[in-house]
């Protein structure tokens, strides 16, 4: 297994087995990513069996001709919850890795309370970010003005050219998790927001985040998979289901 696909799958095995997680979208649990006659990824939906109102989408895709392989993970929480969600990409591209690491904040950052809400999602990990940036041969890279407005200032943003350096950033990426499996568990930080205000900031952060005015892959998948399938990948993000 390639080392994008094996963190992945490590990530996406932890919370599988700690929640009870099953596949829902299909019989056998996945929707094939085609174009014409080649599969070019899949996509699947996972429910928790603990009724904590918990659902993780995973894209994968492979694309021989870009040199593309690509690992997308996004583990949603409850609308009515305060506990971030948590986001995680490992990409690999010609001689490029890179990866991409949130606690997802559930308050817009232009929220009074956003810096207090930051410290307790953070405290225990925020030292971290710099960590991994002191590792010899990883570099930083940016998202869209659009991208950093929605996610948290200690987001992992990475790349390496060297496997070995790639693979150093794993362990942080495993504290990243770690850290949020102990928010899940404690249901933390406690809501002081307000359900209404969750849910409502929650469908305005997916209907954004998910959009190509955001992130450009937008622009790029349905070129990729067809316009319809685009459309149904991104209905699952902001939704938690797929046309």
């Amino acid at each position: 297994m390639k080392p994008e696909e094996h963190l992945a799958k490590q990530v996406l095995n932890t919370i599988i087995n700690r929640y009870e997680m099953k596949a829902t979208l299909t019989r056998n649990g996945e929707v094939a990513l085609n174009r014409w006659w080649w599969q070019l990824g899949t996509a699947r939906l996972y429910t928790d069996g603990l009724n904590l109102d918990l659902k993780v989408v995973t894209i994968d895709m492979a694309i021989p001709a870009l040199g593309l392989n690509s690992f997308m993970l996004y583990a949603f929480t409850g609308q009515g919850s305060a506990t971030p969600h948590f986001a995680v990409d490992s990409v690999a591209r010609a001689d490029t890795y890179a990866i991409h690491c949130d606690l997802v904040p559930r308050v817009d950052s232009l929220h009074q309370d956003f810096p207090g809400y930051l410290e307790e999602v953070f405290a225990p990990i925020k030292l971290l970010k710099d960590a991994c940036l002191a590792i010899p041969g990883v570099k930083s890279y940016g998202l869209s003005e659009g991208a950093n407005r929605l996610l948290s200032p200690h987001q992992l943003c990475f790349q390496a050219k060297e496997v070995a350096v790639f693979e150093q950033i794993f362990p942080i990426v495993n504290k990243y998790l770690e850290r949020w499996l102990d928010l899940v568990d404690n249901n933390s930080p406690a809501n002081s927001f307000g359900a209404n205000y969750l849910e409502t900031y929650d469908r305005t952060f997916r209907s954004q985040m998910f959009s190509p005015e955001v992130d450009p892959i937008w622009i790029v998948v349905p070129l990729l998979l067809g316009r319809k399938t685009g459309r149904d990948l991104r209905t699952m993000l902001q939704t938690g289901d797929m046309s």
